[in-house]
């Protein structure tokens, strides 16, 4: 075992159990963009939406999410492992320095062109969904008790998946969702 559970925490599985914080913050890398491109392909007349929205989701959902991410890891390493009741290793700073460099490329990607744009949306995709599957290996193998397995596991899986989706809707010859 990585650790011993310990029985009082919060199951965050349980909805009624979620870090509000966590919450917030997830939903945000989710409505965030998805507002934004929206109104943005309305207004600014974008002729492929699902493109627009790709846009918006790499600057939010892999830049801003993981600039953020990246530097509470390096910056507060004691709050982040009491947060997910796992033992602290420096590879936690490592990682942040992996999620930092995600977001300086992910925002870059905002003016940097289509390319630049889904080599980032597949990079993050698999960083972000090996590291749900890493999550899912814990809980099987621990229970509910580390903070990934809340609201951030759904990040894990979700932005991945809308990433890809967009991705190859953007494609579509008829540059519609």
């Amino acid at each position: 075992m990585l650790f011993t559970p310990n029985p009082k925490l919060r199951n965050p599985m349980n909805p009624s159990q979620f870090n509000s914080s966590e919450v917030i913050f997830s939903i945000s890398v989710f409505v965030l963009p998805f507002l934004l491109g929206s109104l943005h392909a309305k207004f600014a007349g974008s002729t492929n939406m699902a493109s627009t929205l790709l846009s918006y989701y790499v600057f939010i959902g892999v830049g801003l999410q993981g600039l953020i991410t990246g530097i509470v890891q390096i910056a507060k390493p004691d709050w982040v492992v009491d947060y997910v009741h796992w033992p602290f290793s420096h590879f936690l700073t490592e990682l942040g320095m992996a999620n930092v460099s995600y977001g300086i490329i992910g925002i870059l990607s905002l003016w940097m062109g289509i390319g630049w744009r889904n080599a980032v949306a597949v990079g993050y995709s698999i960083f972000l969904f090996a590291t749900f599957l890493r999550h899912i290996v814990d809980i099987i193998q621990n229970g509910f008790y580390s903070g990934n397995s809340g609201a951030f596991l759904l990040t894990d899986l979700f932005i991945p998946f809308i990433l890809l989706l967009l991705l190859g809707l953007q494609n579509k010859p008829d540059n519609t969702i």
